[in-house]
């Protein structure tokens, strides 16, 4: 992550596609792979990649969301609105939990 930040996405991706090879369901790998493609406009390979990653935490807003911006660059718009709606309700349901539970 520290290195797709600091603007070394060569570098990055190959970290990953090499995490990817031994532990092909880290989330966290997918998640920055797929993220890597789509800054490098590789959007098939993002979703895949994404893809991947929302069937191994299907409950994740921030996977849908990183998905459906992909979606819309594919030109997939109803795709990416249903995933964009879903993560927003998840995120909503989850802040109206936050804000309701007593903090102890």
């Amino acid at each position: 992550m520290a290195r797709f930040r600091q603007g070394d996405a060569v570098s990055a991706l190959a970290t990953t596609e090499a995490i990817l090879k031994e532990q092909p369901e880290n989330l966290d790998a997918l998640l920055l792979a797929g993220q890597i493609h789509h800054a490098r406009k590789e959007h098939p390979a993002a979703s895949k990649l994404l893809g991947k990653a929302l069937e191994l935490a299907p409950g994740q807003p921030g996977l849908m969301a990183n998905l459906a911006a992909v979606c819309l660059a594919l030109g997939d718009v109803q795709r990416s609105e249903t995933l964009a709606r879903r993560a927003a309700r998840i995120a909503q349901t989850i802040l109206a939990h936050a804000t309701t539970t007593a903090w102890p």
